[in-house]
């Protein structure tokens, strides 16, 4: 399981992490935000990002979104896990 923030600051760590060419297929990851309301196609999502700047050449990891539901925390996403 992994947190991902976005943003040009982790930008490095994502370009380190495509070149180790690594199977994301057994991780879980979810964004640490997102925009209320703004559906995960949007190209200003923090879904997009996460697509264009780490996922687009790598086998996929489970995504997992932002909680959605004013209200909803990330405990009760992680209990899902």
């Amino acid at each position: 399981m992994l947190g991902l923030a976005t943003g040009s600051t982790p930008l490095l760590l994502y370009r380190e992490l495509i070149a180790l060419k690594l199977d994301w297929r057994q991780v879980t990851t979810f964004n640490l935000d997102e925009y209320i309301g703004l559906s995960p196609a949007h190209p200003q999502s923090y879904h997009s990002f996460m697509r264009e700047n780490l996922f687009s050449t790598q086998h996929r990891a489970q995504e997992r979104p932002y909680p959605r539901r004013p209200g909803e925390r990330h405990s009760e996403i992680l209990r899902e896990i």
